[in-house]
């Protein structure tokens, strides 16, 4: 199996990779990367999981030969080694997020899923993107975030005060700031 013996530092050769359609979950040792990431074994869906480090990775997906493991830092990841992370997967799912602490929510890196939304889309534009079947990227965001592609339908549904205290709270909340971003990436990029 693909297991704790495919771990690959994501930066270097594709690491091994399990057979058939593939999913890769970018921060899979994470509570809602690991729940993904077993959801979508349990449904016969491989799983490439991008993370930090791999000895934060549950056990039971290790485990799994249908799990493989990719170890780097995503802000440090280049659009090459993403590219050969993506590549045979049909869909990405973007389980980043800032911790809940003063260090996670104002410290770096404050555009964590912003920017690794952009290197996913940036990635999957390259030589080999089918025009015919683009990624599909699940951006995981919070509250608050419009659908850019129905902007104009959900601000006309926004009180004037509800919209006033979303500027607000993406002032005050860097994390906020960081997922309305991603969204618009991802809408603007026509490749995710």
């Amino acid at each position: 199996g693909a297991g704790a013996q495919g771990a690959a530092d994501a930066g270097s050769d594709e690491p091994k990779r399990a057979r058939g359609g593939k999913v890769l979950v970018l921060g899979a040792s994470g509570r809602v990367g690991a729940a993904v990431s077993a959801a979508l074994l349990q449904r016969g869906t491989g799983v490439i999981g991008l993370v930090r480090s791999t000895s934060r990775v549950d056990p039971a997906l290790l485990n799994d030969p249908n799990f493989a493991v990719a170890e780097g830092e995503i802000t440090e990841l280049s659009t090459e080694a993403m590219r050969r992370l993506l590549r045979g997967c049909s869909a990405c799912v973007c389980c980043l997020g800032h911790r809940l602490s003063f260090e996670g929510i104002y410290g770096p890196p404050a555009r964590l899923v912003s920017d690794a939304a952009a290197l996913v889309c940036d990635a999957a534009a390259g030589p080999d993107a089918s025009e015919d079947e683009p990624l599909r990227l699940v951006l995981l965001s919070s509250s608050g975030v419009d659908n850019p592609a129905a902007a104009m339908t959900e601000r006309a549904l926004r009180s004037s005060l509800e919209r006033a205290f979303l500027v607000v709270l993406g002032a005050l909340l860097p994390p906020q700031a960081d997922n309305v971003e991603a969204a618009r990436i991802v809408a603007a990029s026509g490749r995710c």
